[in-house]
């Protein structure tokens, strides 16, 4: 019987990943050793049709990872503040055009709104004004926080800021 043996070789389509460098500190017995340590609103995020809402929404994509800068899940509850903008992308009023808060405090309704495929939360914020969504619009600017538990359960809130163009 022929056996054809294959060196394990650190290339395409692995299921691995080397880290350089030294890993993150994280005490052993931290309650939640892998919570959200860090969010970020992801490119992906933007205004798109919607054929589910019938109509055009922000797609926004929010990142959570752990120390160890690995993708995670995490019970929690979102806010997220629209600004027109001005080219530069700083607000052009101090006041939010639109706010929108998400409730992911429940663990089934928060796998709702994460998407196995990209691995990224996906929340459809609907009800933006034409104005927010015609070619030509104006600059939008993001302010994201996510209100989670770090990993000793204490509260924490995370942040980003993202310019959808």
């Amino acid at each position: 019987m022929l056996v054809s043996v294959l060196p394990l070789v650190g290339g395409a389509g692995c299921g691995f990943r080397r880290v350089s460098g030294e890993p993150p500190r994280v005490d052993p017995g931290a309650a939640r050793p892998f919570a959200p340590a860090s969010m970020s609103v992801h490119p992906l995020t933007g205004v798109v049709d919607d054929a589910l809402v019938g109509e055009r929404v922000l797609a926004l994509y929010v990142d959570l990872q752990d120390a160890y800068g690995d993708t995670v899940k995490a019970t929690g509850r979102l806010t997220v503040l629209l600004f027109e903008a001005e080219a530069g992308g700083t607000p052009r009023t101090i006041e939010a055009a639109l706010s929108w808060r998400i409730d992911l405090t429940e663990p089934g309704e928060n796998s709702r709104y994460f998407d196995a495929a990209t691995r990224l939360y996906r929340v459809s914020l609907a009800g933006l004004p034409a104005s927010l969504t015609s070619p030509g619009r104006p600059p939008l600017l993001l302010r994201v926080k996510y209100e989670t538990l770090d990993r000793s359960s204490r509260p924490q809130t995370l942040r980003d800021e993202h310019l959808v163009r």
